[in-house]
């Protein structure tokens, strides 16, 4: 599954850990969601979606949980871009994904939820 880069800018006094978590749920069940960094008003984020999707389509699906009332004054910044060195391997046993009950390290060797 290919990995695009996403970064999220609101207010410089808001919480941009709460944005990404409120963002990450909100994505469509199939698709996965790292947190790679937060500062001051941003977070940036990748996420891994599935193959037939466009960096425009991927952009657009960002941009519609934004539109959110629990998201509100946020937005993109830019349009989401391949990630750097993303060889299209599966990585869907890292991060979280929209459909997880929470993390579960996988080598503990418990089910998922």
């Amino acid at each position: 599954m290919p990995t695009y880069q996403v970064r999220i800018t609101g207010a410089a006094d808001a919480a941009p850990e709460t944005a990404a978590v409120r963002l990450i749920a909100r994505l469509p069940a199939p698709w996965g969601a790292t947190l790679l960094s937060c500062a001051l008003g941003t977070a940036t984020l990748t996420l891994t979606v599935p193959r037939t999707l466009s960096p425009e389509q991927v952009s657009e699906a960002v941009d519609a949980v934004l539109a959110t009332p629990e998201l509100r004054g946020w937005a993109q910044e830019g349009a989401a871009t391949r990630h750097p060195g993303d060889g299209d391997e599966d990585r869907s046993s890292r991060g979280f994904r929209a459909d997880d009950a929470g993390p579960v390290p996988p080598s503990t060797g418990l089910p998922r939820p």
